[in-house]
């Protein structure tokens, strides 16, 4: 295996070709191409017997596109990890259903996950293959139990692999995720604007509720996202859509190029990346992930993030103050959420002023129920 570095320079993103693995054929522009075998020779590859055609998913099912596709999510990137060289995927997801993150609010999400494997159970079975997405975060669930074995006390990933990257995955896996450049995904989120409806937090976790009316609306798409919505919940004001960079996996899997090339212009983005100290090049727009199981020496971890021009986000300890070149997490306080605040957008200067941003960073209270880290 060769180290990150190597691999960051021999690995770039091919969005467009892609290949379908599936029917051994590679797809250029949306249309199969031929296999390129000699015109004699009697190879029944499928690529030859549906040269030019439209690369369509399934036929129509209930909740998909007419053709088929999952209407509410995209896959952006197939190809090599930039950590091992594993095949990954990159799938964009909420661009039909509002997210229903409480502390996020509603955002584009992004699903960093190995190919060949459901992500709960590459994260659960002990054999190591979420490494390909996750890197050396020391909060994979294999690492914590290894190192409880030992006596540890360490807590696993809060991201909730099964809900949102094991369902988006399986439908990836049975063939209804289409496959579009970064242009065309940025065509589909360019007119999204966020949903305010805020997710209840007593008892049905899924919905969409609306404290004012005192009473709850149900999961919804984005076409039933009217003007009376967006002007109840949250702020009543017309948002556009954000995007969250590795809501499930380590944007470092991928090269930053095509991370720069998916942010829209204008709006507000969060990512967070664990690879900080081998990917120096994501700096501008990630934050530096810190964690006291990765890096028991936190001082030192935000000196060496600082060096290498990031900012950083970190839990914190029961009771813990910020530092004087930190502030808390807006959300910590119930100010905002991630979709109107978008302070965690990596170090790049203000596009509005152009001005250096200081190297600073975000503290969040511990996770409920669980202590800090």
């Amino acid at each position: 295996m060769q180290g990150n570095a190597t691999q960051r320079e021999r690995i770039r993103p091919g969005l467009d070709p892609q290949y379908d693995y599936k029917n051994q054929v590679w797809i250029r522009g949306g249309r199969y191409v031929n296999c390129g075998h000699p015109q004699g020779m009697s190879c029944n590859c499928y690529g030859r017997a549906h040269v030019g055609q439209l690369a369509t998913g399934p036929g129509t099912i209930p909740g998909y596109g007419l053709n088929g596709w999952n209407k509410n999510t995209v896959c952006i990137y197939d190809g090599p990890s930039m950590i091992d060289g594993e095949r990954i995927i990159v799938l964009v997801v909420g661009l039909d259903t509002p997210s229903i993150n409480g502390k996020t609010g509603d955002m584009i999400q992004t699903f960093i996950l190995r190919a060949d494997v459901n992500p709960a159970v590459a994260a659960n079975d002990g054999s190591g293959r979420d490494y390909s997405i996750c890197g050396h975060c020391a909060l994979r669930p294999v690492l914590v139990k290894i190192a409880n074995l030992n006596g540890a006390e360490n807590i696993p990933c809060y991201v909730d692999q099964i809900r949102g990257p094991a369902a988006s995955w399986e439908s990836w896996a049975a063939g209804r995720v289409e496959y579009v450049s970064l242009s065309e995904c940025a065509a589909r989120i360019r007119p999204l604007i966020t949903c305010h409806a805020i997710p209840c937090r007593k008892s049905c976790q899924l919905d969409h509720g609306f404290p004012e009316l005192g009473r709850h609306f149900k999961k919804h798409t984005r076409a039933q996202c009217g003007p009376r919505v967006h002007g109840i919940g949250g702020t009543g004001r017309i948002v556009p859509l954000g995007q969250r960079i590795g809501s499930y996996g380590d944007p470092a899997a991928v090269d930053v190029s095509l991370w720069e090339n998916f942010l829209i212009s204008g709006r507000k983005h969060t990512c967070y990346i664990h690879q900080w100290e081998t990917a120096p090049e994501f700096s501008g727009l990630s934050m530096a992930s810190i964690d006291g199981q990765t890096w028991p020496d936190i001082g030192a971890a935000i000196e060496a993030a600082k060096a290498a021009g990031f900012r950083w986000y970190r839990v914190g300890q029961p009771g813990e103050l910020p530092r004087p070149d930190e502030i808390v997490c807006p959300e910590s306080y119930g100010l905002t959420d991630c979709a109107n605040c978008g302070l965690c957008d990596g170090a790049a200067p203000d596009p509005r002023t152009a001005r250096p941003r200081a190297l600073t960073g975000i503290l969040i209270d511990p996770i409920p129920g669980r202590r800090g880290i």
